[in-house]
């Protein structure tokens, strides 16, 4: 996906090898490795469209988080909805685990409904589907 592409074009501008960066995982490691750019992401939330999220954070196993079944009418605007409800516990003082719970929360809602900003979860929409979860 996106994230091996990335990981892929990071590892040759950095002149890292790109064995097994066909696996999620490991692509998103790669891009917390410090390089000649920089420190590295202190964190990587990777989409993983109806199977949920991957968080991978430096010195972690990586951690799988389910969504749940919805019906699925239009995916436009559902990593909008995943990076918004992300920064917005983030900046609620959430951590980035519940944080990260909470955005494929919210991009499950808003795959249920047609159009990217009508698709998107009001708080109270996600805060009952939480209660519910």
């Amino acid at each position: 996906g996106e994230a091996v592409r990335l990981a892929q074009a990071e590892a040759r501008r950095s002149g890292r090898t790109t064995t097994g960066l066909a696996d999620p995982a490991r692509a998103a490691a790669l891009l917390l490795e410090p390089s000649s750019e920089g420190a590295g992401a202190g964190a990587v939330l990777l989409s993983l469209g109806a199977a949920g999220a991957m968080l991978v954070t430096r010195g972690a196993p990586p951690i799988d988080i389910a969504a749940p079944q919805v019906k699925a009418v239009d995916a436009t605007g559902a990593g909008d909805a995943l990076n918004g409800a992300v920064a917005a516990a983030l900046a609620g003082g959430q951590s980035l685990e519940e944080a990260a719970r909470r955005a494929v929360v919210a991009a499950s809602i808003s795959v249920t409904r047609a159009g990217a900003r009508e698709g998107m979860p009001t708080l109270t929409e996600l805060e009952a589907a939480l209660a519910g979860s």
